[in-house]
């Protein structure tokens, strides 16, 4: 629940993801964050981010935090918009896929 964007290029869906208030109203969550292979590494990755974080800002009056769960292939990206590991747990999402739940302040 919550607002979920998408990115289009014509009639071509290029990127998308949302965000959503946690219980109690503290945390928000990034959630289904893609973007095509083919358009990645263009800026669209970064532009869903801020939109999503503008729009977590508006959720609610009391959100401190966000949090994205993530695959360590994807990690980097949102170490680069000040994210940081909480946890990992190796394997999670399937072999060779590991959770990373990674937090900041908003």
């Amino acid at each position: 629940p919550g607002p979920y964007s998408v990115v289009m290029d014509g009639v071509t869906l290029v990127g998308c993801g949302g965000v959503a208030l946690e219980p109690g109203g503290l945390t928000a969550t990034l959630c289904w964050g893609m973007v095509a292979r083919s358009r990645q590494r263009q800026g669209i990755g970064t532009l869903l981010t801020e939109l999503r974080v503008a729009q977590a800002r508006v959720l609610g009056p009391h959100v401190r935090w966000l949090q994205v769960n993530t695959s360590q292939k994807v990690e980097g990206f949102y170490a680069k918009h000040g994210f940081a590991e909480v946890d990992r747990h190796v394997d999670a999402f399937a072999p060779g896929l590991d959770h990373v739940h990674m937090r900041r302040d908003l």
